[in-house]
C-alpha cells in the first residue's frame, strides 16, 4: 500500500484525547482531505515540539503521512493567530465541533464544510450578540453540504413561493406545505414543524435578526438534525444548558 504524504494542509483540531503513553489522538478537519485522524507522537511531553499548538479553534498548517488506518502527524504550525473563544462563544464552538464529529465521515473531502466551519468560527470570535443566528445558519449550511438541504423558498406541493404572511407545516421528509386553513394548531405532529412563512424566508435569506424567526428556525434545524443524530444526545448541549443555568443563578444573586 502506498504511503500518503500531505504537506502544510490548512486544518483545525475538532477533538483530541490521550493516546498511549505520551501521544495525542487528533481528529482534524482539513481543507482538502475532510476529517482525518492522526497521532501526534510525544505531544504530551513537556518539551514537545507541538506544545501549545494542537488546540481547538486555532487555524493550523499540518503535515502528516498515512499508510492505511491512523495517520502520523509530522509538522504543525499556526496558520494565523485566532482570537480565543470564551463564554457563550466557546460553548457554541464546542457544539459545532461535536456536530462535525457526529455527522462528517472520515476521509470524505468536502471544501464547503471546511469553509462554513471557518465562517462560523469568525462570527463566534467576534463575540457578537448573534451567536445563535450563526449556529442556525451553520446548521442550515451543514445539512446542505451533507446532502440533506432543506426546501425553504417554495411550497413543495404547489411550487409557489413562500408567502411571509402564511403559516406552513414543514414535513421533515419533504418540506413546507401551506397549513390547512392557514391556522396554527396546538397539536404537535411527529415529523412536522409548524412555522411562519416569514421565518422560512428569514432562514433561506440568512437574515435571522427577528427573535421569533430565530426561535422557529431553531426548532426546524434541530428537528432536521435530530433525524441524522439519532437518540444519542449531544454533550455540548448539556454543557451549554449548565452554563446558562449558572449565568442566571449569578444574575439573581444580590451584589455586595
Amino acid at each position: 500500500m502506498q504511503t500518503l504524504r500531505v504537506d502544510r494542509q490548512p486544518a483545525y483540531v475538532l477533538h483530541r484525547r490521550p493516546y498511549r503513553n505520551n501521544s495525542l489522538l487528533l481528529e482534524l478537519l482539513t481543507r482538502d482531505h475532510g476529517r482525518v485522524a492522526v497521532v501526534a507522537r510525544g505531544a504530551r511531553q513537556p518539551r514537545s515540539r507541538y506544545h501549545g499548538l494542537l488546540v481547538q479553534f486555532q487555524p493550523l498548517l499540518v503535515s502528516w503521512s498515512c499508510k492505511g488506518g491512523l495517520g502520523a502527524l509530522g509538522q504543525a504550525e499556526i496558520h494565523w493567530t485566532a482570537r480565543r473563544l470564551q463564554g457563550e462563544s466557546l460553548a457554541c464552538g464546542l457544539y459545532v465541533n461535536e456536530l462535525l464529529m457526529r455527522l462528517v465521515h472520515r476521509d470524505d473531502p468536502c471544501l464547503a464544510i471546511f469553509q462554513l466551519y471557518t465562517s462560523v468560527l469568525a462570527r463566534l470570535e467576534n463575540g457578537q450578540a448573534d451567536n445563535e443566528a450563526a449556529l442556525r445558519l451553520c446548521e442550515r449550511d451543514l445539512l446542505q453540504a451533507l446532502g440533506y438541504g432543506m426546501a425553504l423558498d417554495h411550497d413543495v406541493e404547489n411550487g409557489e413561493a413562500i408567502r411571509p404572511e402564511c403559516v406552513y407545516n414543514y414535513f421533515l421528509d419533504k418540506g413546507p406545505v401551506l397549513a390547512s386553513g392557514n391556522g396554527v394548531t396546538d397539536t404537535p405532529r411527529a415529523g412536522v414543524v409548524q412555522l411562519k412563512g416569514s421565518s422560512l424566508n428569514a432562514l433561506a435569506q440568512g437574515r435571522l435578526d427577528d427573535r421569533e424567526a430565530l426561535k422557529e428556525a431553531k426548532r426546524l434545524t434541530r428537528m432536521t438534525l435530530g433525524k441524522l443524530l439519532g437518540n444519542k444526545p449531544l454533550n455540548s448541549r448539556s454543557l451549554f444548558r449548565e452554563r446558562q443555568g449558572a449565568v442566571r443563578k449569578r444574575a439573581s444573586t444580590p451584589g455586595p
